[in-house]
């Protein structure tokens, strides 16, 4: 008699059941940008191909070889920047598709088939686009309106001090900005959590992620920022480690691809994973207020 097999951890039948929407995130952005670097890379190809290294030139220290293809070549890249663009634009609603059905996994039940998901998912579309367009214009405003300040202050600040502390204190101000727009783009994720996982309309899916964005302030930074420093981390030890390997033959230029598409798949399952805990920190208030009725009902 065979012993049975050990059942799978449960923490990976939930990512294997999330696994096909964290592949369409990432399948989405890889064929966007395949669409854009299989332009430059012609162009590139075109310019350079004659040279032993090919299009190895345009890394070499210095960019000198870089900056002359780029002028030479400058209408055909414009060509591809404006293409780039259109597909940009087809990409927020891609964007917003994908994003909205890994919400709907990371908030099903695991009983829910795939076309109930979609079904569930499909009519959020709308206030998901809603809560991008304000999004992205209060976290313009944020980042601008330091710059803006730090751009008005620049001269007088140049007179009051050493240029030293001048260009501090303007890194700073641009930083505030920075930080402002980074914590709009968390309070923004929150709502989009709230939208897909509560079925909330667009202005009380806002109020319940300020809430918990001001009620759990450290908790919500922690998940973040931890996630965010090691997607930094990632790229940095791929920026060493595409340096050590070069491109200087197939094989190497092979390794490369692979280890910048490892990174950002990686990067995607981080994206991924705070998008789950987004969805059980707009969840917890409303499950508290469900125990709190439960329990009024069973004392009275």
């Amino acid at each position: 008699m065979t012993a049975p097999s050990p059942a799978a951890p449960s923490w990976l039948k939930s990512w294997l059941r999330h696994a096909p929407y964290v592949l369409a995130v990432f399948a989405s952005r890889w064929i966007a940008a395949m669409v854009v670097a299989a332009g430059l890379g012609s162009i590139a190809a075109h310019a350079l191909g004659w040279f032993p290294t090919g299009d190895g030139l345009l890394f070499d220290p210095g960019a000198l070889m870089l900056a002359e293809v780029t002028r030479q070549n400058w209408g055909a890249i414009r060509s591809v920047l404006v293409q780039a663009a259109m597909i940009g634009i087809v990409m927020i609603g891609v964007g917003l598709l994908t994003t909205a059905l890994l919400l709907g996994s990371l908030s099903s039940a695991p009983a829910e088939r795939s076309a109930q998901l979609i079904g569930r998912v499909v009519p959020h579309l709308k206030k998901l686009a809603m809560l991008l367009a304000l999004f992205s214009v209060a976290a313009a405003a944020v980042a601008l309106l330091p710059y803006w300040l730090a751009q008005a202050l620049s001269d007088k600040l140049q007179v009051a001090c050493d240029q030293r502390l001048a260009d501090i204190a303007y890194a700073s101000i641009v930083a505030v900005g920075l930080v402002l727009a980074v914590a709009v783009g968390i309070v923004h994720d929150l709502a989009r959590a709230a939208v897909v996982a509560l079925d909330l309309d667009t202005p009380r899916a806002i109020v319940l992620a300020w809430g918990v964005a001001f009620a759990r302030p450290c908790a919500v930074l922690f998940a973040y920022g931890s996630r965010a420093a090691a997607s930094v981390l990632l790229v940095v030890v791929a920026a060493d480690a595409v340096a050590k390997i070069g491109i200087s033959t197939a094989t190497a230029a092979v390794a490369v691809a692979l280890v910048h598409q490892a990174v950002v798949l990686a990067i995607t399952c981080l994206r991924a994973s705070w998008l789950a805990q987004a969805v059980r920190e707009v969840a917890a208030p409303s499950e508290r207020q469900a125990g709190e009725r439960s329990e009024r009902y069973s004392c009275s």
